[in-house]
């Protein structure tokens, strides 16, 4: 059964201007303004503000045909392979991925894409961290470790550039809720984006639940990840009223825990994190 809608399938498979310029004579041509980077970085560095508009999914085509410099976002992004296959490095490993293979790169995770080649065609899943409920982190957690130690690694800490690789060509609902998500955004039916910030979600539970993966990233502690998730609901819940020491009281711990998480800067960025997903 064709998946993907004409419309959505004309738009990935035609050459673009950029695609064309970089077809005839293999070099790089920027396919963003200026004002998508974050000029203050040293790197090619590309910026929220730009990307996640009024908390909406974002979709894009890598174009082909030349080698992508290194980079790195200020944001989560899955990297889905969607046709043909791509050579990427991600902070320096050599990966390759291939049809219906999925990355989820974290914030600061670097990486440079080797050019791509008429039939090969990646698609770049951009999405607000307000795509994740507080509440929905929490129950998936325990019984899931391993995606909730990722998720609760960049809420609650300045990320250090890690991936996970899906193998989503073994999960065929992955691929479905994934075509879905293209068709929306490139038909732009109505609703759509409301609707595909409900599938990122669903994309998630698949994924932990029924996928393989390949994890680039130092698990933590599992009763520390615990802590997180509770404080994280409760600022959720409270985050105009509760203080340091209501914060203990409720999770039953003594006051100096989360003042010391405070004082590792991790409390702080929890209730940014928090406060940014209830604007």
């Amino acid at each position: 059964m064709e998946l993907l809608n004409d419309i959505a399938k004309e738009y990935l498979f035609t050459l673009n201007n950029k695609e064309i310029s970089q077809r005839k004579d293999g070099n790089f041509v920027f396919d963003y303004p200026t004002k998508a980077t974050n000029d203050e970085k040293e790197l090619l560095s590309f910026s929220k503000e730009f990307f996640i508009k009024n908390n909406q999914v974002f979709l894009s085509k890598h174009n082909r045909f030349a080698d992508y410099p290194e980079h790195d976002h200020e944001f989560f992004e899955f990297n889905y392979m969607l046709s043909g296959s791509c050579h990427q490095k991600l902070n320096g490993k050599e990966i390759i991925l291939n049809k219906g293979d999925l990355i989820l790169l974290d914030p600061n995770c670097r990486h440079s894409i080797k050019a791509l080649g008429q039939n090969d065609i990646l698609i770049n899943i951009i999405f607000p961290h307000k795509s994740f409920d507080i509440n929905w982190i929490n129950n998936l957690g325990l019984e899931n470790n391993t995606l909730f130690n990722f998720l609760m690694n960049e809420l609650s800490t300045h990320s250090k550039g890690n991936y996970i690789k899906f193998e989503t060509s073994c999960n065929e609902n992955v691929e479905v809720i994934i075509h879905q998500l293209i068709n929306k955004f490139y038909t732009g039916s109505y609703f759509s984006n409301e609707i595909m910030k409900f599938m990122i979600p669903i994309l998630f539970m698949e994924l932990i639940g029924n996928t393989p993966y390949e994890l680039n990233h130092p698990q933590k502690d599992r009763a520390e990840n615990h802590i997180i998730a509770k404080t994280l609901q409760l600022i959720s819940e409270e985050y105009f009223e509760i203080t340091l020491e209501q914060l203990a009281n409720r999770l039953h711990y003594n006051k100096k825990l989360p003042v010391q998480l405070n004082q590792e800067k991790r409390l702080a960025i929890l209730s940014q994190n928090i406060w940014s997903m209830n604007v």
